[in-house]
């Protein structure tokens, strides 16, 4: 026969009720901190706390900027059209409307396009080449405004479009130029204070010596009916453009023109279907 230990009753059912004892009060204050977290939440809104107003840039972008950008776009867009008619004309005078040339750099920078249009042209003319049609499109990348002035990268896409005198057939060609670019803010526009890149004409345009009459850049050269274009390059041939007798870039003969003028492309230098040595000596150029 099994008897109850009464002690041992009573103590488990005194331990019982503390639990509940203790749990209820567990719940009673979990309420309670939930109602008083009610509290504060509506005194924020009650104070026109404004959560939205807080949040709204969180992984978006600024409209001030948005709008700077598409300024920026539409300005750099327009010079480059100028330049780019510059090419076909020779005229400067509304190229020249970008840049304060009371500055040194943007000076610089305008004396670096007088010399690149300068060369294009005489490189064409002796060859016997009519540029038809120059048109850039641009994309504008880590845009800074300090203030007074705005900073950013400008990737250009250049297509050249050509004929020769005696044969009309459409040649075209593309290069890609990335630009580091500062502007001056003035009024409601910019002026070009700094246009640094390196592009396919550097090597040969970098020093070359520009014959501006005026606001018209003058041929230094004319049509060579002589010229000889090379018949030494095969497609698939691989090309070494040395400058300073190290290797700047390399290109692959990738095709001919429509008077079987050899083109090359070259990852390097972003080049697509470029006349071989556009920009360069050919005492400068080898052949693997």
């Amino acid at each position: 026969m099994k008897f109850f230990n009464n002690d041992k009753y009573f103590s488990t059912h005194l331990k019982n009720f503390l639990y509940f004892i203790a749990y209820s009060i567990f719940i009673i204050t979990l309420f309670f901190l939930f109602a008083l977290n009610l509290s504060k939440t509506s005194n924020l809104s009650s104070n026109n706390y404004d959560l939205e107003d807080e949040t709204f840039d969180v992984g978006s972008f600024n409209k001030n900027t948005i709008s700077l950008e598409l300024k920026a776009t539409e300005y750099i867009s327009d010079l480059f059209s100028k330049r780019n008619n510059a090419f076909l004309t020779g005229e400067v005078h509304d190229l020249s409307m970008f840049y304060n040339l009371t500055h040194t750099n943007s000076t610089y920078s305008f004396n670096n396009e007088l010399k690149r249009i300068s060369y294009l042209r005489d490189w064409a003319i002796e060859r016997g080449i009519i540029f038809t049609s120059i048109t850039s499109s641009v994309t504008i990348k880590d845009l800074k405004d300090t203030g007074d002035m705005i900073t950013f990268k400008a990737d250009e896409n250049c297509e050249f479009n050509y004929v020769y005198y005696d044969d009309n057939t459409v040649n075209t060609f593309n290069v890609n130029l990335i630009h580091i670019l500062s502007l001056n803010k003035i009024d409601n526009s910019f002026e070009i204070e700094k246009d640094y890149y390196l592009d396919f004409l550097n090597n040969t345009s970098n020093n070359y010596a520009y014959n501006l009459n005026g606001s018209h850049l003058e041929f230094s050269k004319s049509f060579n009916k002589n010229f000889v274009i090379t018949d030494n390059l095969n497609i698939g041939d691989i090309l070494s453009y040395k400058k300073f007798n190290f290797v700047d870039h390399k290109g692959v003969v990738c095709g001919y023109d429509s008077k079987n003028y050899p083109l090359v492309n070259s990852t390097t230098i972003n080049s697509n279907n470029i006349p071989f040595d556009l920009g360069w000596k050919e005492k400068n150029i080898y052949k693997e």
